[in-house]
């Protein structure tokens, strides 16, 4: 990773790592130093707030109706009995509710807002930034 140019960072799994990752990328600090947590926080919730606005703009564009569902099954927050409109309610309903959770470092989130790639790709999208995850299998 080093030849690359590319640092590992390793956030805990509270349900803000996403968010956290994202914070410490930008600002070019880690949460390894108490003098960053207050900023960390801070951007964490920010970006989530971000996210949730990003993702509500040209929502039906970003969201077609026919990817709702595994949207939804994904985060276990769906139901097959689920109407259309109330699919796409809880597709906004997930993103308003990680905008709306607590970006603590000390908090632990229910698994129902935990980031996930459509999180991500909606902050993307709102720091006009393109991010890169690794995944090490």
């Amino acid at each position: 990773m080093d030849a690359n140019g590319l640092v590992e960072a390793t956030t805990p799994p509270t349900g803000n790592c996403q968010f956290y990752a994202v914070a410490e990328a930008m600002l070019q600090i880690t949460q390894d130093d108490k003098a960053n947590e207050k900023l960390l926080e801070a951007t964490a919730g920010r970006i989530k707030q971000s996210m949730d606005a990003a993702a509500r703009l040209n929502f039906d564009l970003e969201f077609p109706e026919g990817t709702h569902m595994g949207i939804l099954e994904a985060l276990g927050r769906g139901d097959q009995k689920m109407k259309p409109k109330e699919r796409k309610t809880e597709v906004l309903n997930y993103f308003k509710d990680i905008a709306s959770s607590s970006s603590s470092r000390s908090s632990t989130l229910p698994r129902s807002v935990w980031g996930g790639s459509e999180s991500l790709r909606m902050a993307a999208k709102a720091l006009q930034k393109k991010i890169f995850v690794l995944i090490e299998t």
